[in-house]
C-alpha cells in the first residue's frame, strides 16, 4: 500500500511539473517581441515586418516592426529595454559593444545572424552636374536620419573626401522622405542604404532618371582603411532601370541582434522560424533571397552569439565555432 502511494506521489509530482512547463512553454510563446528598425522606406524596415510577420503567423509570438532612427537608436533602445531586437550593421553593433563614439557607455547586446551585405549608395537625378562625392560640396545632401547608422556612414565616408558637413547643406531625414524631396528637387543627392534592390530607389526610377554616384578605386582604398567595417561591393547591371554598367560602390554587414535578456528559448525560435519561412519573407523583401543558414553565424565583429541562436545553428549543423 505504501509503495502505491509512493507511485501516486510520483505521477501527480510529474503531471504538476508537465503542467508547470507547458504554462512557462505558453508565457514565453506569448512574449511580445518589439523590433527596432529604421526609418520607412529602407530595407530594414521591410524585413523587420515580414519577421514579425512570420513570428505571428508561425513562431506563435506577438511580434511589432517599428520604425525608428536606425542602428544608433536601436542600440539606446534595446539598452532601454524599448526594444528586444533590431536590425542593426556591422559599425553601429561595434561601436555600441565597445562604448565608441558616438556611444557614451558600452551597450550589452548579442547577435541573432547575419543577414546580408547593405550598399552605401549615393543617389542624383541623371541631369545633374554632380558626378563624384567631390561634387556635393555646397549641395543639398540627404544624409540619414540624425544619430542613424546611415548618418554615421555618411559623417565617415564624406570626411575622407575632405568633405566636412560644413562643406554641404546635410539634410537629417530618411530614405523615403530623402527620395522624395530628391524628387521634387528640394535637394541635390540622397545617401541610401539597404539590401539590392533597395525600395527607395526603385520608387524613385519608377518617375525619375537616376544615378549611383560610383566610389574611385584610389578613395576606395583610403575608405577600406579607415572604416574596416565596410567592405568593397558592386552593384550588378540592371539592378536599377536605367542602369545597364556595373558599379563599384561599399557596402556593410547587417544583422538581427537581440537582447542579452532575451529568453533562450524565445532567440532560438525567432532563429528557427525565420530560416524556416525564407520563401515568405523573400516576398517581402527580395533581400531575403541572398540570406544563408552557412553565413548566418558565419561572421565575428566581436559582440556574441545570443544561446538561443547558437542552439539552432548548432542544431542546422553550421555552428563552428
Amino acid at each position: 500500500m505504501k509503495a502505491k502511494h509512493i507511485q501516486v506521489g510520483f505521477v501527480i509530482v510529474g503531471v504538476v511539473i508537465s503542467c508547470w512547463m507547458v504554462a512557462v512553454g505558453n508565457v514565453r510563446a506569448q512574449e511580445k517581441i518589439q523590433i527596432g528598425t529604421a526609418p520607412q522606406g529602407g530595407t530594414y524596415y521591410a524585413i523587420g515586418a515580414g519577421i514579425a510577420q512570420i513570428l505571428n503567423k508561425w513562431g506563435g509570438l506577438q511580434a511589432t516592426a517599428q520604425a525608428t532612427g536606425g542602428g544608433t537608436q536601436n542600440c539606446r533602445l534595446i539598452d532601454a529595454g524599448e526594444i528586444n531586437m533590431a536590425t542593426i550593421a556591422a559599425q553601429q553593433l561595434t561601436f555600441a559593444y565597445k562604448g565608441e563614439k558616438p556611444f557614451t557607455k558600452k551597450i550589452d547586446l548579442r547577435v541573432g545572424f547575419y543577414m546580408y551585405e547593405d550598399p552605401f549608395e549615393v543617389v542624383v537625378l541623371d541631369d545633374s552636374p554632380i558626378r563624384s562625392m567631390y561634387d556635393l560640396k555646397g549641395k543639398k545632401v540627404a544624409v540619414g536620419a540624425m544619430g542613424s547608422g546611415v548618418e554615421g556612414k555618411s559623417k565617415a565616408i564624406f570626411g575622407i573626401y575632405g568633405l566636412r558637413y560644413e562643406d554641404f547643406t546635410p539634410r537629417y531625414i530618411g530614405m523615403g522622405e530623402a527620395t522624395e524631396a530628391l524628387k521634387d528637387g528640394m535637394i541635390d543627392a540622397a545617401v541610401v542604404m539597404g539590401a539590392l534592390p533597395t525600395a527607395a530607389i526603385v520608387e524613385i526610377s519608377l518617375s525619375k532618371k537616376v544615378r549611383i554616384l560610383p566610389i574611385e578605386d584610389e578613395a576606395l582604398k583610403k575608405i577600406l582603411k579607415e572604416c574596416p567595417y565596410l567592405v568593397p561591393f558592386r552593384i550588378p547591371p540592371n539592378t536599377y532601370k536605367n542602369q545597364p554598367d556595373e558599379i563599384g560602390i561599399l557596402a556593410e554587414n547587417s544583422f538581427i541582434v537581440f537582447s542579452p535578456k532575451m529568453a533562450e528559448d524565445v532567440a532560438y525560435r525567432i532563429v528557427k522560424m525565420t530560416f524556416e519561412h525564407l520563401d515568405y519573407l523573400a516576398t517581402v523583401h527580395k533581400s531575403a533571397e541572398r540570406y544563408s543558414l552557412k553565413k548566418a553565424c558565419a561572421f565575428d565583429v566581436g559582440v556574441p552569439y545570443h544561446p538561443g541562436a547558437i542552439k539552432y545553428f548548432k542544431e542546422a549543423g553550421v555552428w563552428k565555432k
